[in-house]
């Protein structure tokens, strides 16, 4: 979305807690905006980070905060108030409040409260709307730059030479935080299943996360990490689409994962958990499969489906192209804001 802002209407500023390489704060920084890093959110940290967020909000004048980590929200909410930032949105964008039971157990009252001081609900999908918000609150859909997203079959040949991946080879995909909100660990288990009726497949594994090395030790056991291909983060996902054959989603729950509607714009069939909400089916070629299921019914339905090409439509359709959805935005906080020039 921020890249197709025009920043005569929207200058935005951001806050991250983490940054793994300059990709994005060049991009920013290219269009006259600031990128703040902030330490990492966890409580030992909280009192150096609400110095950093008053340090901020005093410096600059903003218009509206729009959050997109939803545990977090209460602590730069409640400055932003009292730096009378009265347009603050909270946009939800999963259906749990965290992997495990104690970061739960923590982020329930983190979540009530940021609904407290938040001014405006969005939300990526009913599903995670309703989970946070029960009511009232607006989607923005995740959408995508459809022709860079688009099958590009030269880059179908450059990525496959890449990683000497032969070009007649099945190819899943998956492109996510290595965590087990993400499932991968399952994901292997499928691909186990797949390359025993396929001996000339191969699994991109793409991001990065805590669930790394242990993935890797899995590949290693189920003898098959020679044809799993773990690339770390990558600044340019969408040259990977195009030489894939079926991604896969196994999460355990998700808000609207902008991978999936990334892999549909490319054309690509996908193998997605029923947890995963039935707003991401754009294509008839996306099947949903319950995590009860065993690895090999998943890898049946992996090795039936192929690739559909003609997405263009469909993709406009389900409201997710997003020169149209972003000047969409632009209206939504100019009507928040009812003005016409808003600082994020």
């Amino acid at each position: 979305y921020y890249t197709h802002f025009n920043n005569n209407e929207i200058k935005s500023d951001f806050c991250v807690h983490s940054l793994s390489d300059d990709y994005f704060k060049n991009i920013i920084e290219k269009k006259g905006d600031k990128i703040y890093v902030l330490p990492p959110f966890t409580f030992k940290n909280l009192n150096r980070i609400k110095q950093d967020i008053n340090k901020i909000f005093k410096e600059e004048k903003y218009d509206i905060i729009h959050c997109h980590q939803a545990n977090a929200a209460y602590f730069y909410f409640k400055i932003a108030k009292r730096y009378n930032i009265n347009c603050r949105i909270l946009h939800s964008h999963q259906s749990k409040a965290a992997d495990k039971f104690f970061h739960a157990l923590r982020n329930y009252p983190l979540l009530l409260l940021g609904k407290k001081y938040s001014t405006s609900y969005f939300a990526c999908s009913d599903l995670a709307g309703k989970y946070l918000f029960g009511k009232n609150y607006k989607i923005i859909n995740n959408a995508v730059d459809i022709q860079k997203f688009a099958f590009n079959d030269y880059l179908r040949s450059t990525v496959r030479n890449q990683y000497s991946i032969p070009k007649d080879a099945f190819v899943v995909g998956h492109i996510g935080r290595m965590c087990p909100q993400k499932n991968q660990a399952f994901l292997l288990d499928i691909f186990a299943e797949i390359i025993k009726k396929d001996k000339n497949s191969f699994l991109f594994l793409i991001g990065d996360g805590e669930d790394r090395q242990y993935l890797f030790d899995k590949a290693k056991k189920l003898g098959i990490y020679k044809n799993v291909l773990f690339t770390g983060s990558v600044n340019e996902p969408y040259k990977f689409y195009s030489a894939m054959d079926v991604f896969v989603l196994p999460s355990v729950y998700e808000g609207l994962p902008v991978v999936g509607v990334e892999a549909q714009c490319n054309g690509l069939p996908m193998v997605v958990s029923e947890n995963v909400t039935q707003e991401l089916k754009l294509l008839p070629t996306t099947r949903f499969v319950s995590l009860k299921e065993l690895p090999a019914e998943w890898a049946k339905k992996c090795l039936k489906l192929s690739r559909d090409t003609s997405t263009k439509e469909q993709i406009v359709l389900g409201g997710y192209e997003i020169n149209t959805e972003s000047e969409k935005l632009i209206k939504i906080y100019k009507s928040i804001y009812s003005n016409s020039y808003v600082k994020i």
